[in-house]
């Protein structure tokens, strides 16, 4: 299936991209999580702005229908070798912690044109196995000049407030034990509805019949 380009007014997208790119500079440069191997304290943690992601096998993707969860964007490109370094550790995070409550979606940094791209992200998902959404930003997104290297990975709290940058390959150790703090977090009164939402991703990426059993038994995208 070829893979659709994100839809989403090209303005409205690109502010949300220089949000992320701006946190992202500020934890790692300044004095926050990536320097002291700690989550940002909760008191610091700034709002995530609204995502909407078009999805390779089709399908968007909203950080809004995550509230609730934990969730780990991971921005990569498929020339980048430590993004394929690390990606096992990302699949198993997914298999073994889906259900507790973490969302996983990786967003595809390749530069090109549209079918360069397409077939670098299926050789991707083919390779990897990947057991997670991949999304793309859009084309003309000014995040893609924003970060510092790739792989960078943004873990987001319950309420929706970055919690952690991680510039580099992530240690699956560290962020497993983030996670699972995280998902410990109180939630306020105000927010005690989000104890009771559904966990959406349970692994699962696309509509049951879209996906096909992957090793291991995972649901995962039919690349």
């Amino acid at each position: 299936m070829k893979a659709n380009r994100p839809t989403i007014p090209r303005q409205w997208v690109g502010f949300a991209f220089i949000t992320i790119a701006a946190i992202v500079m500020a934890v790692a440069m300044g004095r926050g999580a990536w320097q002291t191997s700690s989550l940002i304290a909760v008191s610091n943690r700034k709002p995530m702005p609204s995502l909407e992601l078009r999805q390779f096998n089709g399908g968007t993707w909203r950080l809004s229908d995550h509230r609730g969860q934990v969730v780990l964007i991971n921005y990569w490109a498929s020339w980048c070798a430590p993004c394929w370094e690390e990606t096992p550790a990302l699949i198993r995070l997914s298999q073994e912690m889906g259900m507790s409550g973490l969302a996983i979606v990786g967003v595809a940094m390749d530069e090109g044109s549209s079918d360069h791209i397409d077939a670098e992200v299926r050789r991707f998902g083919l390779a990897m196995n990947v057991n997670y959404p991949i999304a793309f930003p859009s084309q003309m997104s000014q995040m893609m000049y924003g970060f510092e290297e790739l792989p960078t990975t943004v873990l987001v709290d319950r309420q929706g407030r970055a919690a952690k940058v991680y510039v580099g390959a992530i240690r699956e150790k560290e962020v497993k034990a983030d996670i699972k703090a995280l998902l410990g977090e109180a939630i306020p009164p105000s927010d005690q509805s989000l104890n009771r939402l559904p966990h959406r991703s349970k692994s699962v990426p696309l509509p049951c019949n879209k996906c096909v059993p992957a090793r291991g038994g995972i649901p995962g995208y039919s690349w």
